[in-house]
């Protein structure tokens, strides 16, 4: 297990280094963006990772995940380091990019390399144990880096930037330590797009496989729309003071923690399936409760929503890897991973529209609702495989 204990270093110096990360925001005001600037600029990653995903994917399958594993976060380093170099609407742009090719590196790759360890030790059944306690090395990290990161910025805007830097590149070093990587020897360029093409090929005739990945839609476009649209004017109606904002983010890691130590126990008693539909009902009354708060202790429930959200990455990524073949496991995540930025991409300025004419409570009600109906869907298409609807 010394090889798992390498990617528990690695994930909680990574959450250490994302402290930068939450003051993305106050960062581009005072660089002089303007609201639309800075909406452009996670459009223009959403789309970057968008089109990155497949091909990564099989570079994933051939070169091996610890290969892609580490490269994304090398890469996935910099990033940082450009922001703070080339503090402009164009070195933003660039390091936008650089952000979705380092994170289309690691998609899938990452659970892949841990999935393919955890089976050659034959304890792939302990998948998601494992998974989960990696997230919470993460999480206990981002517990203590974003108070302190939000404090540094204060006094220091580049300085969290440049400690991000230098930390997410440890971590990537660290993960090229681990000592397995499954690599395709029969590497061409016509193999390497028919990689490509196989493992699209397998997501779309494998009905259990896009009924996951129509529940992680859901999810990830929720999280966006509430972390992104909702969740900064919400706390301000709260009452939250943006000097307060690190200590959110870390009650929310505090709760992808709990999450992560729980999920596999839960998921053992009542099953994945329930499990996720367990999510679901959370997700619904967070957000309808949400609507209906304007005092701080609403922060509770913020904490619930994003809890809910970690519960059903952490099933889903079980189920996925489950129905995922080896040879084009990456592939399969990135091909899932392309779709569900699709869709998200695709209805985010639908909710920013809704939320200029409509306002925050009407928006949750509709989210809350959409999270529900969507996500049953999925579970129904899954469950009963109705291989005819999507097929």
């Amino acid at each position: 297990m010394n090889e798992i204990k390498k990617l528990y270093v690695s994930k909680f110096i990574y959450g250490f280094g994302c402290m930068a990360s939450y003051t993305f925001i106050l960062f581009f005001l005072k660089s002089g963006l303007t609201q639309i600037q800075i909406a452009s600029l996670f459009s223009i990653f959403f789309v970057a990772n968008m089109i990155l995903e497949i091909p990564t994917g099989g570079f994933a399958d051939l070169y091996g995940h610890k290969a892609s594993f580490a490269l994304g976060l090398i890469i996935e380093s910099f990033y940082y380091l450009i922001f703070v170099l080339y503090p402009t609407y164009n070195g933003f742009v660039i390091g936008m990019i650089i952000a979705a090719l380092g994170l289309s590196f690691q998609s899938g790759a990452n659970d892949s390399l841990t999935y393919e360890i955890m089976n050659k030790l034959n304890k792939k059944d302990e998948y998601l144990k494992t998974s989960g306690r990696i997230s919470a090395m993460m999480s206990i990290a981002v517990i203590i880096a974003a108070p302190i990161g939000t404090m540094i910025y204060k006094y220091s805007p580049n300085t969290p930037y440049f400690i991000s830097f230098a930390l997410v590149l440890i971590s990537g070093l660290v993960v090229s330590l681990v000592k397995y990587n499954h690599i395709n020897t029969d590497y061409s360029r016509d193999n390497y797009f028919n990689q490509i093409k196989t493992g699209i090929v397998l997501v779309l005739k494998n009905t259990k496989l896009k009924a996951l990945f129509l529940i992680g839609f859901v999810g990830l476009m929720s999280s966006y729309v509430f972390g992104e649209n909702i969740g900064t004017p919400l706390q301000l109606r709260m009452g939250i003071d943006i000097g307060l904002f690190g200590v959110v983010q870390s009650l929310i890691a505090v709760g992808y923690l709990l999450v992560n130590y729980f999920s596999y126990k839960l998921a053992s008693k009542i099953g994945d399936i329930n499990t996720i539909i367990l999510s679901l009902g959370i997700t619904f009354i967070s957000l309808i409760t949400l609507s209906r708060i304007n005092y701080y202790y609403g922060v509770g429930f913020i904490v619930v929503f994003f809890m809910s959200h970690g519960l059903r990455i952490n099933v889903l990524d079980n189920l996925q890897q489950k129905e995922a073949t080896s040879s084009q496991r990456s592939t399969i995540a990135s091909a899932g991973s392309m779709l569900k930025s699709l869709g998200t991409a695709m209805v985010l300025p639908l909710w920013g529209l809704m939320l200029d004419r409509s306002g925050i409570n009407t928006t949750l009600i509709v989210l809350s609702c959409t999270v529900l109906f969507i996500g049953l869907l999925g579970v129904s298409i899954y469950k009963y495989s109705y291989s005819k609807i999507l097929s």
